[in-house]
């Protein structure tokens, strides 16, 4: 089984293979030939294979959710739940034509090829002005300066995007879900996630400070909080497999 700490952003999953047992926070849910959604969540999930493994994803950015999911984007943060046309238009038909292609024993080039030319499709059936919608650039540049810069800050965060703090939860109520808050404390430890396998750090000390943390007791609080393990104890656990 693996654990998973989402990116702060929605997922799809479609599993062309033996079931898949799905875990986050108390809910699980099987995957079969069903596709599955994993929404925004800073809760840690775990999946588990029972036997072949076949499973494909899709990650959507903030602007993409929009264009594609059918409901308010809030309502859909924190699921694990099967779903279709009513949550995402037209997904049946994409599910179907899928499982034929890897019934037919197509390569991954020629699934990944039905994928991109169904998402293009959508995207050429919106309107021109919903294409060109001015918070779409601004939420963009909201995740760059969170990314580039590791902010752990709103205040801080509202400043630099030139924004007020209601302007700031209403973007991230629309087009992610979860709070902004959430958002830069995922982000942070995704970043310190990827420092610890790749041993890019010399003390967690040094790496607390690297990334913007006020010490190192605070990036280890934030670490277990999303992680359920402390930062040592995951290098431990990395290094023995």
């Amino acid at each position: 089984s693996f654990e998973i700490l989402n990116d702060g952003y929605m997922g799809i999953l479609f599993n062309f293979a033996d079931d898949i047992i799905l875990e986050l926070d108390d809910r699980s849910i099987v995957l079969d030939q069903l596709p599955v959604l994993n929404g925004a969540s800073s809760d840690l999930s775990k999946m588990t294979f029972t036997n072949n493994i076949n499973v494909l994803g899709i990650r959507f950015l903030p602007t993409a959710n929009l264009c594609f999911f059918t409901q308010p984007i809030e309502s859909l943060a924190n699921s694990l739940r099967v779903i279709d046309n009513s949550v995402f238009k037209l997904i049946e038909e994409l599910t179907f034509n899928l499982n034929k292609s890897v019934k037919y024993g197509h390569s991954n080039l020629e699934v990944y090829k039905i994928i991109e030319s169904f998402l293009i499709n959508r995207i050429h059936l919106l309107p021109v002005d919903y294409l060109q919608c001015k918070n779409d650039v601004l939420i963009n540049k909201i995740i760059s300066t969170i990314s580039e810069n590791n902010i752990a800050d709103a205040n801080i965060l509202c400043v630099e995007c030139g924004i007020t703090m209601r302007q700031l939860q209403r973007l991230f109520k629309k087009y992610i879900g979860v709070t902004a808050k959430s958002f830069m404390r995922l982000n942070r430890v995704q970043t310190v996630k990827t420092r610890l396998s790749n041993k890019e750090f010399t003390s967690l000390a040094d790496l607390s400070c690297e990334i913007g943390y006020f010490d190192q007791s605070h990036l280890i609080r934030d670490f277990k909080l999303l992680m359920e393990i402390t930062p040592t104890q995951y290098v431990r656990r990395k290094n023995n497999k």
